[in-house]
């Protein structure tokens, strides 16, 4: 019978079997395995940690980020909510230099048109969705800068009615004076006529 390999020969009484060679390497294996293992599991459990911290963050960040977008809605709302009462009260102003002279009747027409073409954009913009955020920002902006510029315009269009009706006052108060001139020297024959008033304009 052949002996087993690794073995230099029966073991004698009293003495304990020595381990082979492949044993031993077999041993040293289970060691170093052991050994990886266990540093893997550190490994592991620090990824472990790692990764719960990092969903924590997240947790922290996802909240952060709700109350800023709440924060955000919330202002462009209040912003919103007071261009569109600008718009309002702008109506009523218009409508107002509407009866008071018709002479300002089509260039308000043009301008309660804009008007009403800025409130449709808003109210467009209000139905977008999340990610046109910044975009609905500059549409505002630039709705903002136009009414800026209707104001001025508007003010312009008065201080420029107001001078009408100042000059046609001031002609109206001048041709009465000649008026009451021209009655006055009827009684002179000898006078010269005066000039005839200025017509008005």
């Amino acid at each position: 019978m052949a002996r087993p390999a690794g073995r230099s020969g029966p073991a004698r009484p009293g003495q304990a079997n020595q381990p082979s060679k492949a044993e031993v390497e077999l041993l040293d294996n289970i060691a170093k395995w052991a050994l990886r293992e266990s540093a893997l599991r550190e490994q592991f459990s620090k990824r472990m940690s790692q990764v719960d911290a990092s969903r924590r963050e997240e947790c922290e960040l996802r909240e952060s980020l709700r109350l800023l977008t709440d924060a955000y809605e919330e202002c462009r709302k209040e912003r919103y909510d007071i261009v569109s009462d600008f718009m309002r009260q702008y109506k009523a102003t218009f409508e107002l230099l509407i009866k008071v002279g018709a002479t300002t009747h089509s260039t308000i027409t043009e301008l309660k048109d804009q008007q009403e073409l800025a409130r449709i954009a808003l109210d467009e913009t209000g139905k977008e969705k999340d990610h046109f955020l910044a975009l609905k920002d500059k549409e505002i902006d630039e709705q903002s800068k136009r009414i800026e510029e209707m104001d001025e315009e508007f003010h312009i269009m008065l201080e420029e009615m107001q001078r009408r009706m100042e000059k046609k006052v001031a002609d109206a108060v001048k041709a009465a004076k000649h008026a009451a001139q021209g009655e006055g020297g009827d009684g002179d024959s000898g006078s010269e006529p005066d000039a005839p008033p200025a017509a008005a304009k």
